[in-house]
């Protein structure tokens, strides 16, 4: 997901104790939700995370507090990513890239662009022009007219 749309979380959009546990990520606007949102499905360790970060804590909660315990805005999104990347010592096309990482590699597996696009909360379009360009099973793929 987008950082933007990680400091949104709250423990409400972990759904541990389900049969099919999952990460809800909702679409913002600038400050509105848009309606719409995706699931996350977890297991493993993805699962052990998000119950450790929920745990104990009330369902408005931000999953992903601020050091004051407060939402992120997006400075200070900005100013700790720009300071974790440099602690680390990496550039700005390593911190940039771990979102499209997962999209290549989920084109790498052959996964459907259709569900790409909807996991990672972008359009077919965005994945055809900037992931599977001269791919012809592409074609295949796309919903009829």
């Amino acid at each position: 997901c987008r950082p933007s749309e990680a400091r949104r979380l709250t423990v409400a959009d972990v759904h541990a104790g389900l049969k099919k546990p999952y990460l809800r990520l909702r679409t913002f606007k600038g400050n509105r939700m848009t309606g719409t949102s995706r699931k996350f499905f977890l297991n493993n360790g993805r699962l052990k995370f998000f119950k450790s970060m929920a745990m104990g804590r009330g369902k408005d909660d931000s999953l992903f507090p601020t050091p004051t315990g407060l939402e992120w805005s997006m400075a200070n999104l900005n100013k700790y990513h720009n300071k974790t990347r440099d602690d680390l010592a990496l550039d700005g096309f390593q911190t940039y890239c771990w979102r499209h990482a997962w999209i290549t590699d989920m084109v790498q597996a052959d996964v459907r662009p259709m569900t790409i696009a909807k996991l990672a909360g972008t359009s077919l379009q965005f994945i055809q022009q900037n992931y599977t360009a001269g791919d012809d099973t592409l074609a295949d793929q796309l919903p009829e007219a």
